[in-house]
């Protein structure tokens, strides 16, 4: 178990303002004829936990309110979560001005003979035991199975846990109770990926703020488990790093994708994208007036294989990617390696063979994709024509703007645009984003055409919630020439 993810254990569990150790999130025990009334009125009150399943009461439950009482564990009782929390003294949640306090401030009065109270304790030893429901709790914890494995379904938030665990035994604790129960092999606390970051991934931090351009997941703390050596943001690994580095392999849609959490990020929340490019009308023949594996797509931002994998599994005959990460590049070859697919790797400043081989379907170029429009017009003629172009990167990928559309083939095609937009700006921003394009085209095509090219935006796709109002998008934006 490593030193250092415990360490940021600790100083996560002290970050909370106030001293949670003492308090205890109250449940309640109902009949299951009073769950629809009592539900709505904890809803009503804002106090309903729906984070926390209501489910059967549970034999424990029961006899934790009943012990002081002559009334016999019930079948039908209903374990309903809130998001109330007090301090319990010795007396407990039975004395009397405790127990009408916890009624009032939850709207429950009217039921007060019907219900029970329990507090959920503290301390999780044990909280994983067999009997328990694997669904009492937050899901944001990530839990990494081996490469050799499956991605384990652990996903519980750690901090949930954190303000409660009394000492750093418990935490040993905790990690031990995943590791039985859902036989994984290694665990870490999961933080988001910043824009800017100090130079130490270490999660002690350290060094100076500096612009995230690889987007590190540099809040990663490891829990249990080897995750490979702390390295600072700037080190370029070698074969060693990599061999010393732990990887996991996800499986989504078909398509295995490969990472070292430690150094490279991976996002689950872009599995509908992933689904859509499998399905897009726009890589029908009907719509490319060819097969696709005669057309190529271009992947500006392709992190471990994201889409470009998509795109791949979907039968375009090309793909070229560009990724400055190196560990995101070596994800994507390990990736492209267990799909099957061949796979040519040419690094910054190197100069490719005059021809790629017809095994090859992905190119990936280790490189700013500043570079893209000369090296795909040093290959154009060993590839099929350039018919898509993605530009996934958040918050916004408009500086890819105008290398999408000199790379596109002058034949038209599509650039998937992919962007942060406030959901009550969408229907601006789109018409915004519209005419930037118009704009790049007209300047890209001003020697070839005086005819005036279409630009439309076919599709907007509403990817998933980036923050409150706010939306990850993906705009389908279609080039047409003259004629």
């Amino acid at each position: 178990m490593q030193s250092d993810g415990f360490n940021r254990l600790s100083s996560q569990r002290t970050r909370s303002p106030t001293d949670n150790t003492s308090r205890s999130r109250i449940a309640l025990i109902v009949p299951k004829t009073l769950v629809k009334k009592i539900k709505n009125a904890l809803e009503a009150h804002g106090n309903l936990d729906k984070k926390v399943k209501i489910r059967p009461a549970r034999l424990e439950e029961q006899r934790a309110y009943l012990e002081e009482v002559s009334i016999e564990p019930r079948l039908d009782a209903i374990f309903i979560p809130t998001k109330v929390s007090r301090r319990i003294e010795q007396a407990g949640l039975h004395a009397l001005p405790v127990r009408w306090d916890l009624l009032q401030s939850l709207g429950l009065v009217e039921f007060e003979v019907d219900i029970g109270m329990i507090a959920l304790k503290q301390d999780t030893h044990g909280f994983l035991d067999s009997d328990k429901d694997c669904e009492d709790g937050p899901r944001s914890h990530e839990a990494f199975a081996s490469e050799t494995g499956f991605m384990n379904p652990l996903a519980r938030t750690i901090d949930h846990w954190l303000y409660q665990l009394p000492h750093e035994k418990a935490e040993q604790y905790f990690a031990r109770d995943v590791v039985l129960k859902f036989r994984t092999s290694h665990i870490a606390l999961n933080a988001p990926i910043l824009a800017s970051a100090s130079k130490r991934t270490s999660v002690q931090g350290g060094g100076h703020p500096e612009t995230n351009i690889l987007r590190s997941p540099t809040g990663l703390a490891p829990v249990y488990g080897d995750f490979g050596p702390d390295l600072s943001m700037d080190h370029a690994p070698t074969i060693t790093d990599f061999s010393a580095a732990f990887w996991c392999t996800a499986q989504q849609n078909g398509i295995f994708q490969t990472w070292a959490p430690r150094y490279t990020m991976f996002s689950r929340g872009n599995i509908s994208e992933k689904v859509r490019i499998l399905s897009l009308k726009t890589l029908t023949k009907k719509q490319l007036r060819s097969q696709p594996e005669e057309t190529s797509a271009v992947d500006l931002f392709a992190g471990i294989g994201y889409f470009a994998f998509s795109y791949a599994k979907v039968g375009v005959g090309k793909v070229l990617c560009w990724e400055i990460n190196p560990w995101s590049v070596e994800g994507l070859r390990r990736g492209a390696k267990r799909n099957g697919w061949g796979i040519k790797y040419i690094k910054d400043g190197q100069a490719p063979n005059e021809t790629i081989n017809e095994e090859d379907r992905l190119i990936v170029f280790q490189e700013s994709n500043a570079h893209a429009t000369r090296r795909i017009a040093a290959v154009k003629d060993s590839i099929p024509p350039v018919r898509h172009v993605n530009c996934g990167l958040l918050p916004s990928s408009k500086d890819s703007w105008e290398v999408a559309v000199q790379v596109l083939d002058p034949a038209g095609g599509w650039i998937h645009v992919h962007e942060n937009i406030a959901k009550k700006d969408i229907e601006g921003r789109r018409e915004e984003i519209v005419g930037i394009f118009s704009r790049l085209v007209m300047n890209h095509c001003v020697h070839e055409s005086q005819e005036q090219w279409r630009v439309d935006c076919e599709h907007v796709e509403q990817v998933k919630s980036y923050a409150p109002g706010v939306m990850h998008y993906v705009l389908d934006i279609s080039i047409s020439p003259p004629g």
